[in-house]
């Protein structure tokens, strides 16, 4: 993921425009003058415009990327400090996994999670993973206690691996691991973050999975 400066740029600028417009309209009420409802509203539509114009056409214009074995993706903090990477490292099938019997093929995935910051340790915040066939058919992983496996604390320059399976169909093939991270307050901010993977119409980064 590569930081979206214009996306951030236009983000801080929107909560100044929106400042402006609250102190404009307290002026008007403290000196009893008729409120700038019209310029405001002119304003705020031909920002929106614009704002929406560089939206669609960083996502309509956006490259989607697939991974493969052992190459990272990596995942920023703040939007800036991106020092936080998954990769997928292995990819194996079984008709079951301990006391787990599958419907169809599990599919385990092994993932290495690794920081490169100097300093201080990091995590991925609330992880979420899916896997999604050609006909764009979802799969979550088969036990809920996985996601969490990847909120671990990973120290300067450290790593660790862990595994998600998938309970798949026999024969189905094209399969794609979809990673993301984020809270529901991140994931919304996103979605009109121009520039970022995961905001409205953008084609995001994903990891091959081949059997």
């Amino acid at each position: 993921m590569n930081t979206p400066f214009l996306g951030i740029l236009m983000i801080l600028l929107t909560f100044g425009l929106a400042v402006l417009a609250t102190v404009l309209l307290l002026q008007a009420r403290l000196r009893q003058r008729p409120m700038p409802w019209r310029s405001l509203a002119l304003g705020g539509a031909a920002w929106a415009a614009l704002y929406l114009t560089l939206l669609l056409s960083a996502s309509l214009t956006s490259r989607g990327r697939m991974l493969g074995l052992n190459e990272d993706k990596k995942f920023c903090g703040f939007y800036i400090d991106c020092h936080m990477q998954v990769a997928v490292t292995r990819v194996d099938t079984a008709r079951q996994l301990g006391t787990l019997q599958a419907n169809g093929l599990l599919h385990v995935v092994t993932l290495r999670v690794s920081s490169d910051a100097r300093a201080v340790p990091l995590r991925l915040l609330d992880p979420h993973f899916v896997l999604r066939d050609a006909r764009g058919r979802r799969y979550l992983p088969v036990r809920a206690a996985e996601r969490d496996s990847l909120s671990r604390l990973v120290g300067p320059g450290e790593s660790f691996t862990t595994t998600v399976a998938f309970d798949v169909p026999p024969g189905t093939h094209t399969l794609r691991l979809d990673v993301t991270m984020g809270i529901w307050a991140d994931r919304l901010i996103e979605l009109f973050l121009i520039g970022d993977e995961d905001s409205f119409l953008h084609k995001g980064t994903g990891f091959w999975i081949a059997v």
